[in-house]
């Protein structure tokens, strides 16, 4: 029985599956590094690495586009395998969050990550939530949600400029808190505040 895999591990052998069956060949690491927005390509040879060692792929080494499947490839459905999620970074504040002129990417990402309802990725933007996971940078896939549970961690706009992460708490009188998971930062309250959605997978950025 294979090792499972991780979750770019994951992202990273589906999408050499659809670029096999697509094109014919393998894709280049600069390929896999842009389309799934790994942080370098010593993260990209990292994860291909991996892969080789629990047998889902084979390499011929200082050959580009060497890579084949262990197991073949046959006819890759894309459309009923991956969903292409918008990345969003809240840059132009002169449009809505989620309007097209904040959407910075496409992501590729497997369905069986993703249940029914609308879902964008973001960017942890600081270390606040370490102890849960999250760590600055990390991808995060979000259901798209404005009503949460105690406990959850939401995606929020604050003072509709920036985005931050943190664990959702409806208090008492109808105050908000929003609690990281990092002794070196505070809580913060508000009374109102525009919640985006809630984190449903973290996929770390170094790997």
């Amino acid at each position: 029985m294979k090792k499972e895999l991780n979750a770019n591990e994951a992202r990273t052998y589906e999408y050499i599956k659809w670029y096999l069956s697509e094109n014919g060949f393998s894709p280049s690491i600069s390929d896999i590094e842009t389309s799934l927005d790994l942080k370098s390509t010593s993260t990209v040879h990292r994860i291909l690495k991996s892969l080789e060692e629990k047998n889902y792929i084979n390499r011929q080494y200082n050959k580009n586009r060497s890579i084949t499947l262990v197991d073949g490839v046959d006819e890759y459905d894309y459309k009923n395998n991956i969903t292409l999620l918008p990345l969003i970074e809240y840059r132009n504040m002169d449009f809505d969050v989620f309007d097209k002129e904040n959407i910075q990417d496409y992501i590729p990402i497997p369905n069986n990550w993703i249940s029914q309802g609308d879902f964008f990725i973001t960017k942890a933007n600081d270390d606040s939530m370490i102890d849960a996971g999250i760590y600055n940078s990390d991808l995060l896939i979000v259901q798209k949600i404005q009503t949460l549970r105690n406990g959850e961690i939401a995606v929020a706009l604050i003072n509709d400029r920036n985005l931050t992460v943190k664990r959702f708490y409806m208090e008492k009188q109808d105050r908000i808190r929003l609690q990281p998971e990092n002794s070196n930062y505070d809580a913060i309250y508000f009374k109102n505040i525009r919640i985006l959605g809630r984190v449903k997978k973290c996929i770390r950025s170094f790997f």
